[in-house]
């Protein structure tokens, strides 16, 4: 495909019964332009040239992820960047060949050396991409002395800025409900425990933390509950969280905005009641019976 116009786009979505929305021709059109794979960003601060159009980065990776399904985009996943393909109607298996030198993408299509690579994958360690293409790792060199391998395990840095982020932001109030709960046994407390001979150790485990826990665990427990919620602003990040995926990938293929939200909320409130829950029958489980 050489030249992507709205007929040719509009066809091919009849055929796949998908429907064509002004993002998805956007996108496309926009990535058909290039001859050179360019990566998620780079498209989205091209197409926000347009004073007229403003698309977030959580668009383009849906839109992208759109077209690969239809097998209209490939996806260079060692540099994470997208390429428009070359024969989509073919039924065969696109081999990829990336240079490191000129950033240029090289596209064969071959039947029978799909096959053999699809069966030397258990041998070799090469990654076999389901969606008809097949991406072989590389060598990058980094400087005249310098190499690296790409390709392998990768944690994606929106998962890695999500859990650094939240882990930081909930662990300074949860530290502050500890501190309140231990403060907030008296003082004549472990004064008493240490003159009948109990060590600071014991003091802190068998008078002072059996007492603070009653003051923790309801501070602790609205604390789990925001944490719940604040991990939906990893859609702001473009990680695909409950809120990216409901209210985005299923509401854009669906077009039921009331059924998809709804759906959103409910399970919002189920993980909620159950962590009220869990933490409540703790909270029983740990209170000092007087006898």
């Amino acid at each position: 495909m050489k030249t992507v116009s709205t007929e040719i786009l509009l066809n091919y979505c009849l055929k796949k019964k998908k429907s064509l929305t002004p993002s998805r021709t956007l996108v496309i059109k926009t990535l058909s332009k290039h001859k050179k794979p360019i990566s998620a960003y780079e498209l989205r601060d091209e197409i926000n040239k347009n004073k007229d159009v403003r698309i977030n980065i959580s668009q383009i990776y849906r839109v992208l992820e759109f077209w690969i399904d239809l097998g209209l985009i490939h996806k260079i996943s060692s540099i994470n960047k997208f390429l428009l393909c070359v024969t989509p109607d073919e039924k065969h298996t696109h081999i990829l060949n990336y240079c490191t030198v000129c950033e240029k993408v090289y596209e064969t299509c071959n039947e029978r050396m799909g096959l053999n690579l699809k069966k030397s994958t258990a041998k070799l360690d090469l990654a076999f991409n389901n969606t008809r293409s097949v991406e072989i790792p590389v060598i990058k060199q980094l400087s005249q002395t310098s190499f690296t391998y790409e390709g392998g395990l990768k944690l994606p840095p929106e998962l890695i800025s999500l859990a650094l982020a939240l882990s930081l932001y909930t662990a300074t109030f949860i530290a502050e409900c500890v501190r309140a709960g231990v403060q907030g046994v008296s003082k004549g407390q472990k004064e008493a425990a240490a003159s009948i001979g109990l060590t600071p150790n014991q003091v802190l485990k068998l008078v002072v933390m059996p007492q603070a826990l009653r003051i923790i665990i309801p501070p602790t427990t609205n604390q789990y509950l925001n944490l719940t919620k604040n991990s939906s602003l990893a859609a702001a990040i473009a990680y695909p969280d409950l809120v990216l995926v409901f209210a985005g990938t299923a509401l854009m293929q669906t077009g039921k905005a009331i059924e998809i939200v709804s759906i959103t909320m409910l399970t919002y409130l189920s993980l909620s009641l159950s962590i009220s829950v869990l933490m409540n029958w703790y909270n029983k489980k740990i209170a000092i019976k007087e006898k």
